[in-house]
């Protein structure tokens, strides 16, 4: 019976330790921290900024030009044209940036073009380097703030990537902004404060020179990104969270982008879970590194909807065994579990969250958790993701049509050429 028990109170017990590390990262969010933002001086370390782009020319221009906006002299601005099939390698050019056109249909993924960025960077390389993606929004003053972090320690920094919901979208978007709010402002504000590193995010990622430059970026990871701010960890480089540099993009409007997004976000945070916690694990007891710890339990949190799903799961199962012959205790770990994670989630809306948003309205519930249901099956079938698939989303109006009035051109096919005519 004494075995019995423990089986049955195992599942609540493993569970406990992911939904601990997020109460405790909420938790420590909560307080309110003013940041230093102050220049003391300009800025004197010149920046490389290298921008990924498979496809992208439709919806480019902002971005480079939040980026143009915030550049000083000495600073370079390289956009990646990755087995582009439109016009991202011309639009680039017209923008007056940089621009590298690699078409390499054998190794596909974003980790090469950011490779290839980096390699064309290496005859004059910068002091910090700059990984933005092309579909990125930059807040005011973002490289400054990052630059400055950048400088101090001596260590990767990750800006405030938040993700907004589309104004068109086909499906209401509400909890996924709140979600990604949690992951990606909330959960490492929490680390910050602890005086913790954070993991990276894909995008507004800067690096000293001599911390990124041997690190191994050409691959076809789903989250690339995550895994090379482990990867830098266990070399010493922990990365240092940014909460006043905020960079944003929005879902896709569509579902079918959404749930593809989903799918790949998903798979790739599931298999760096199994691939890397003990990894790090073993690093930090061999070293006595407190970073790669915490990044450990970190990353051990599974997403939000999954948490949910096993804890209610674990408690389902105690407590049909406790109506068969079991005592009540134990139901007490998955109990604990789910009480712990309602309160993150009700005290993490509370300080961040949108007013607008119902985080407990069932029919939203329902709807989050059929959709996260749908990309679990698509995986438990063995259904994988595809490399660096750029997302769908609505038609945007071409850039270079955009463009075409400014080098008084007719059409986006004559504005087209006179990008391409600009790239050497």
């Amino acid at each position: 019976m004494s075995m019995l028990i423990f089986l049955i109170m195992l599942p609540g017990f493993i569970l406990l330790i992911p939904t601990v590390v997020l109460f405790i990262e909420v938790v420590l969010a909560l307080p309110r921290k003013a940041e230093n933002s102050h220049f003391a001086s300009p800025r004197s370390m010149r920046v490389g900024i290298i921008v990924p782009a498979h496809n992208e020319g439709a919806g480019l221009l902002p971005t480079l030009h939040d980026l143009q906006s915030q550049i000083t002299v000495g600073d370079r601005i390289v956009v990646v044209a990755d087995n582009c099939s439109d016009d991202t390698a011309a639009i680039s050019a017209m923008a007056g940036v940089e621009v590298v056109v690699r078409n390499d249909g054998t190794r596909l993924g974003k980790g090469y073009a950011l490779s290839a960025g980096m390699q064309h960077l290496s005859s004059d390389p910068p002091d910090l380097v700059l990984f933005c993606d092309a579909d990125c929004r930059l807040q005011p003053n973002v490289i400054e703030l990052l630059a400055m972090e950048c400088e101090r320690s001596h260590r990767p920094v990750q800006a405030c990537y938040l993700m907004k919901r589309a104004p068109d979208a086909a499906t209401d978007q509400a909890f996924a902004e709140f979600a990604w709010k949690l992951k990606n402002l909330v959960r490492p504000l929490g680390l910050r404060n602890l005086r913790g590193p954070c993991q990276l995010m894909g995008t507004g990622m800067m690096f000293p020179w001599d911390v990124i430059r041997a690190a191994p970026l050409a691959s076809g990871n789903l989250v690339e990104d995550l895994q090379l701010g482990l990867d830098l960890a266990l070399k010493g480089s922990a990365p240092l969270f940014v909460p006043s540099a905020v960079t944003t993009s929005v879902f896709p409007s569509s579902e079918n982008g959404a749930e593809t997004q989903r799918k790949r976000w998903v798979e790739g945070h599931l298999a760096t879970i199994t691939g890397q916690v003990p990894r790090l694990l073993a690093g930090a007891g061999k070293r006595g590194d407190l970073n790669l710890l915490v990044l450990a339990l970190d990353l051990a949190v599974p997403p939000i909807v999954l948490l949910a799903a096993l804890l209610i799961g674990a408690w389902c199962i105690a407590a049909a065994a406790v109506l068969v012959a079991l005592p009540v205790s134990a139901l007490l770990p998955a109990t604990t579990g789910v009480a712990l994670l309602g309160t993150s989630l009700v005290a993490a809306w509370a300080r961040f969250g949108n007013d607008r948003l119902l985080v407990l309205n069932p029919l939203k519930m329902t709807t989050v958790v059929a959709a996260k249901s749908r990309v679990y099956m698509q995986l438990a079938q063995g259904k994988k993701s595809g490399c660096w698939v750029r997302t769908e989303r609505d038609d945007v109006k071409s850039s270079a049509l955009l463009l075409a009035p400014e080098l008084g051109c007719k059409d986006n096919i004559e504005a087209n050429n006179v990008g391409l005519s600009k790239i050497r």
